[in-house]
């Protein structure tokens, strides 16, 4: 290895860290946003505003504003739905 290799190795190196700092961070906030959707939820189950088809429209909704709004609630999001069933409990 060479000299310009050893320094281009260092700026790889400094590229792998910012890229995993980045997606540590983006996996924080969703965690807190799963959190936050699961309390909204279980706050309206709880006192019984909300029944139990209101993951389902809510994925329903959401899904009309495109894919960047999809994987959130629903069938596939069992994050969600487990935090506002144990929430819920915890209420």
């Amino acid at each position: 290895m060479t000299a310009i290799d050893n320094s281009f190795d260092e700026i790889k190196g400094l590229i792998d860290q910012a890229r995993s700092n980045a997606l540590q961070s983006i996996n924080i906030h969703l965690i807190q946003l799963y959190w936050k959707i699961g309390a909204f939820i279980s706050g309206k189950l709880a006192v019984s505003q909300w029944g139990e088809k209101t993951f389902e429209q809510l994925a329903d909704y959401l899904h009309r504003f495109g894919p960047d709004y999809t994987g959130f609630i629903g069938c596939g999001s069992f994050m969600t739905r487990t935090l506002a069933m144990k929430l819920c409990r915890h209420w």
